[in-house]
């Protein structure tokens, strides 16, 4: 099921017993179990394993009281009738990430909803709520720094209207702030998989941006390298692959969604070419005979020029 057919069923109130959510967007997977609870009034109830409720959900309840109960991970799940609930409870299956060949899933693939990251476009849509439209340069800032992670960044536009509010400023010069004196919140290892994104994406001005922001925080070269090699593999496997290319390769959802989005400005040609490079470096930076900064910058010219 596509995010937007459930967006279209919660709107019509047809809403199904149970779903499988999956994906890393969990700041907006939380908005939709809200939703859904609100819209059948609900509790939200969060269990360890569906065993623990699968019998009192084939009768009413009793005492008059639903639940939505969301089950992380249950790895022992089978669903089994679980779509014949007759309780009125709604349950809602959340994993990290699927395994398309168990049965539980293939048989359930019409109720899963994947929610993976959003699209830089989208996130700068919902940006753009609280910031001025003069404010994208800084407002793609802020979403690179989130790594494109709804939650974040809604939690970071949270702290920017607080720091308006008390300094009295407005909410553009307040974002241009937090981002210029670095009080906005970035993981360590976040700076790499963001760099990766960009260089996958041949964008040449966040990439280099981005390059200097790892380098100060002391990343590692070679842990840039390892990531930036398992993308280009990605994408090699994505691109010699036409039909059912979730079951055909060992790609997930997320990492086929990003393959689209970089196909285009790739031919594979240049991509094994970069690899050839790339190969080339790492074997120099662990000998010793290419600098790490060296290594490094042979790769974004190659890739990005």
């Amino acid at each position: 099921m596509e995010l937007i057919e459930l967006q279209s069923n919660i709107k019509q109130n047809n809403i199904n017993p149970f779903y499988i959510f999956s994906g890393y967007e969990i700041g907006v997977m939380n908005v939709y179990i809200r939703k859904i609870a609100e819209l059948r009034k609900l509790k939200v109830k969060r269990i360890e394993e569906y065993e623990t409720i699968k019998q009192s959900l084939k009768m009413k309840s009793l005492l008059g009281e639903n639940y939505l109960y969301v089950i992380y991970n249950d790895k022992k799940a089978t669903g089994g009738d679980i779509d014949k609930i007759k309780s009125g409870d709604i349950v809602i299956f959340r994993y990290d990430k699927i395994d398309n060949r168990k049965t539980f899933f293939i048989k359930y693939e019409n109720e899963t909803v994947y929610f993976n990251n959003m699209h830089e476009d989208v996130l700068l849509m919902y940006c753009q709520k609280y910031f001025s439209k003069k404010m994208v340069k800084y407002q793609k800032q802020l979403i690179q720094f989130c790594n494109k992670d709804y939650e974040r960044i809604m939690s970071e536009i949270n702290k920017i209207t607080n720091l308006a509010d008390i300094l009295k400023i407005s909410k553009d010069e307040a974002l241009k702030r937090m981002l210029s004196e670095r009080l906005i919140y970035k993981k360590p290892e976040d700076v790499i998989f963001s760099l990766v994104d960009s260089l996958m994406e041949r964008d040449e001005i966040n990439s280099y941006s981005l390059l200097k922001e790892a380098l100060d925080g002391g990343e590692y070269i070679l842990a840039i390298i390892k990531v930036l090699i398992v993308n280009i593999y990605a994408l090699l496997s994505y691109k010699g692959t036409k039909m059912n290319i979730q079951k055909n390769t060992d790609l997930n959802y997320y990492q086929i969604k990003k393959c689209e989005q970089w196909t285009t400005v790739w031919k594979v040609k240049h991509l094994l070419k970069v690899l050839d490079v790339i190969r080339n470096v790492e074997i120099g930076i662990k000998t010793g005979k290419i600098k790490d900064n060296q290594g490094i910058n042979l790769i974004l010219a190659e890739i990005l020029l």
